[in-house]
């Protein structure tokens, strides 16, 4: 009867301490505890709201505006300088990096390695909005993490619920730029 009663207590024990865990929710990480609670976060996308929000979201309609940006951030020819001169103001160098590269694989793949004239051979859509059209209506943003220097944010298309794309901005030199986008599924 010992070792039953021993068991007995130790399973009353540890359901006991589940349901007090259970019930205090889940451990507060490095992150959710340096988030600005009056800041939109959780929860359903809206219209840019936070420095980082609105950051992306400047760069992200830029894009659709200015060619020269998106070609300049994926070091396509003719970019021009004014326009690598506002690629490097808005986003880092790892983005631009990993843009470029992902252009120079298009261009193997599609084009043996070199732009031919008339033919499309790099990227066929803005790999900051995952889209080849543009919208008029507002994106909707939600900022899934942030600290004082990093938001993780994705976006959504006008009157869709499932994010577009996942991005991260951080801050260098008080300056909110993009480091990182994904395009989603």
């Amino acid at each position: 009867m010992g070792k039953w009663f021993g068991t007995m207590v130790l399973a009353m024990l540890f359901t006991a301490l589940g349901g007090a865990v259970a019930f205090a929710g889940p451990p507060v990480s490095a992150i959710s505890a340096s988030y600005d609670a009056d800041k939109p976060a959780a929860g359903r996308p809206h219209p840019a709201a936070t420095e980082a929000e609105k950051a992306l979201d400047k760069l992200l309609r830029l894009s659709e505006k200015r060619v020269g940006l998106v070609a300049a951030l994926l070091g396509r020819p003719g970019g021009g300088k004014g326009e690598a001169a506002l690629a490097r103001e808005l986003t880092t160098v790892r983005l631009r990096h990993d843009l470029s590269e992902l252009e120079r694989k298009a261009v193997r793949d599609n084009c043996k390695g070199r732009y031919i004239p008339g033919e499309l051979c790099g990227l066929d859509y803005n790999p900051l909005t995952c889209a080849q059209d543009e919208s008029d209506a507002p994106y909707s943003y939600r900022t899934t993490a942030a600290t004082a220097d990093r938001s993780d944010i994705t976006y959504s298309w006008p009157g869709s619920a499932a994010p577009s794309a996942s991005f991260v901005m951080v801050r260098e030199a008080g300056v909110w730029k993009l480091d990182a986008a994904r395009c989603l599924p």
